[in-house]
């Protein structure tokens, strides 16, 4: 069984959709720009019918595609790599900072860590605090 290969049957990937109307010509009668794309990524070009062309550019729209599957994967493992780190080093740290918390209190040392009293920041107040020469905080 002998399968042939028209030159209007459309293609699937970008290379072979530039160079459908051309698999049945010699890479001499091909634009500047297909001639460099034939011979990119169909280096034997010459020597290949239309068929063995159309499949080679196929393959190469596969390999091409792949390729940048493969690159847009490592991109999203890596994303989700980096993700992942961050919460779990500031979970590891939020663990340790209470280790210590705990450490330092067995050890018999006072709590030093800041009190944080709730500040008005309405303008009447800003202004206020503004003027006076001294601020001070109150618990």
């Amino acid at each position: 069984m002998q399968i042939t290969f028209k030159a209007n049957i459309p293609t699937d990937g970008e290379i072979a959709r530039k160079l459908a109307k051309w698999f049945d010509r010699s890479i001499d009668d091909l634009p500047l720009q297909l001639r460099s794309i034939a011979e990119a990524y169909i280096p034997r070009w010459s020597e290949l019918s239309a068929a063995d062309q159309r499949v080679r550019a196929d393959e190469a729209d596969r390999e091409l595609q792949e390729k940048i599957g493969a690159r847009f994967e490592k991109a999203r493992m890596d994303a989700e790599q980096a993700n992942a780190a961050t919460p779990a080093r500031f979970a590891q740290r939020a663990m340790q900072d209470g280790f210590d918390k705990v450490a330092r209190e067995k050890a018999g040392e006072p709590n030093f860590e800041a009190r944080v009293a709730a500040v008005n920041l309405n303008p009447p107040n800003l202004a206020r605090r503004h003027n006076s020469s001294k601020i001070s905080l109150s618990a």
